[in-house]
């Protein structure tokens, strides 16, 4: 019935208003009933067509007449064909929720990954910073330590001088006593 709408407007819209006979005497008399698919009032729609049957039963019997020609097997292979192409679609939908789904998990990934990303640049910054503090405090030891070993070194050669001249000393006041 669904494909016979477009024909049955087109012959409406090709014929204008239906006449008194058309409608039939009950017309007036019918519920108020209404037909689903077009939604008109049933005590209308049906004498109507009952009347434009007969008036283009010509046109109906060519529209038979092309029908019989296909073969039935050709009409059902279709049939299957058109089938088979609503399956692979609705696969191919759900395919395609499925890839959304995963792509969509794939960003939320890709946000937190690149929020970790900064979060580790920064630490990474702060421990650069800490670091070349600290560098340069181990530099002010170092060179601490350097000049702690040079006044050890200077202090070691001042006892050293000290001593031989000590030595020195006990050697003339030995001598000069008369010494050992």
């Amino acid at each position: 019935m669904v494909i016979l709408l477009p024909i049955i407007q087109y012959w409406r819209s090709q014929e204008g208003a239906p006449s008194t006979r058309e409608l039939g005497e009950s017309s007036s008399s019918a519920t108020s009933r209404t037909l689903p698919v077009t939604g008109e009032p049933l005590h209308h729609t049906v004498p109507l067509l009952a009347a434009r049957l007969v008036r283009h039963e010509d046109r109906l019997d060519d529209i038979l007449d092309i029908l019989d020609d296909f073969p039935r097997e050709h009409i059902e292979n279709l049939a299957d064909e058109v089938g088979n192409l609503m399956i692979g679609q609705l696969a191919m939908e759900a395919a395609l929720g499925h890839v959304g789904t995963r792509l969509e998990e794939t960003i939320k990934t890709i946000v937190a990954l690149g929020d970790a990303v900064t979060s580790m640049q920064t630490v990474i910054e702060t421990l650069d910073s800490k670091l070349d503090r600290v560098s340069s405090q181990v530099l002010i030891l170092r060179n601490m330590v350097e000049d702690s070993y040079a006044r050890d070194r200077a202090r070691d050669q001042t006892v050293e001088i000290l001593m031989d001249m000590v030595m020195n000393l006990q050697l003339c006041l030995d001598g000069a006593l008369g010494g050992p």
